[in-house]
């Protein structure tokens, strides 16, 4: 009894997946979903040759996915390469426990006003030039810094091709993604269309920043 309890008590260990491969990589990625599934540590993938070898990660190989993109310039679905740049990135959940199969929008929001401080303390921590949400930009949105997104004269959000609900916004510093969760089961949104049209987001903040340094 005692086991089962520690086990539904447990919370996930999440943040920078490896301090080193992190502050080396072209861009400082993070990654903002809504709860993991089971008891989660990012340390889990550190060091490992293949992290995708069960269906649990379903959600973390497609977020290897794009960030092996913005990383490499190139789309790949090889597990090797995308445990290697897995490791490159930072991931933080919404919610700290595990939750059920669908999340609760309520219950989300919920959770990130009763926790808001340490979530904001985390992401400032991590300070990241790119950050991707996995459908969590809501929950987050009007405590993330967008109003500085104004100075730079451009109308926002920004829709990129790929999704009504997809949509960017960018400073000279950051750029900040809302893209459906990885995990998404939606027609003709398949892994590397999902992929490039993160990536096309990237090109944008790019070239608005050699535009205007």
């Amino acid at each position: 009894m005692e086991q089962e309890l520690n086990q539904k008590e447990m919370i996930c260990e999440d943040g920078i997946i490896d301090e080193e491969l992190y502050n080396k990589a072209k861009y400082k990625i993070l990654w903002i979903l809504k709860e993991p599934s089971t008891n989660f540590s990012v340390k889990w993938f550190k060091g490992k040759e293949n992290c995708f070898t069960k269906n649990k990660w379903r959600t973390f190989k497609p977020v290897a996915e794009c960030a092996h993109k913005l990383l490499h310039d190139e789309f790949t679905t090889q597990k090797t390469k995308l445990s290697k740049t897995i490791q490159e990135i930072a991931i933080i959940n919404i919610k700290q426990t595990p939750g059920k199969k669908t999340s609760k929008n309520k219950e989300l929001e919920s959770v990130y006003k009763k926790n808001k401080d340490d979530i904001l303390s985390k992401i400032h921590t991590i300070n990241p030039d790119i950050i991707i949400f996995g459908n969590t930009m809501k929950f987050i949105k009007d405590d993330i810094g967008l109003e500085e997104c104004k100075n730079t004269g451009l109308t926002f959000p920004q829709k990129y091709k790929g999704s009504k609900n997809h949509e960017y916004y960018m400073n000279i510093d950051k750029l900040w993604i809302s893209a459906y969760h990885p995990n998404r089961r939606i027609k003709g949104l398949n892994k590397e269309v999902y992929a490039q049209s993160i990536y096309n987001c990237l090109i944008n903040w790019l070239n608005f920043k050699n535009n205007n340094e």
